[in-house]
Formats: structure tokens, sequence, C-alpha cells
């Protein structure tokens, strides 16, 4: 049995062996261990801490030298 191509020509064709390729493709993408939401839910959280250490060092730094000057 063999499929057309998505968008292909007509006379583009996949055989069985090509199909169990791109099933087993797909198949191995979906098992991903983390979705893009908990990258990304990760990378918010990294850039929160970032700027929250920043503004702090920039306080403290800020009443050390009011207290210096």
């Amino acid at each position: 049995m063999s499929h057309s191509l998505p968008g292909a020509p007509g006379s583009r064709r996949l055989d069985a062996a090509a199909m169990d390729a791109l099933r087993q493709a797909a198949l191995e993408n979906r098992r991903c261990s983390r979705r893009v939401r908990y990258e990304v839910r990760d990378g918010v959280a990294v850039a929160a801490f970032s700027a929250a250490a920043s503004t702090s060092l920039t306080l403290l730094l800020t009443f050390a030298l009011s207290r210096i000057g």
C-alpha cells in the first residue's frame, strides 16, 4: 500500500517502509520528555530570577554608596 505525500503532486508516492519510518519518527517526536511549555516556563523563571537579582544588587549598592558618601 502506498500513500501520497501531503501537498505533493499525485505522482509522488511513499512505499510501506517509508510510511513506517515516518510513523516511527512521529512517535519519537511525541515521546519527548519535556514539552515546549515547560521549557518556556523555565526560561521565564530564569529571566525573573535574573531581574530580581540585578535589582537587589543595584539597590544594595545604591544604599551602601549613599551611606559612604
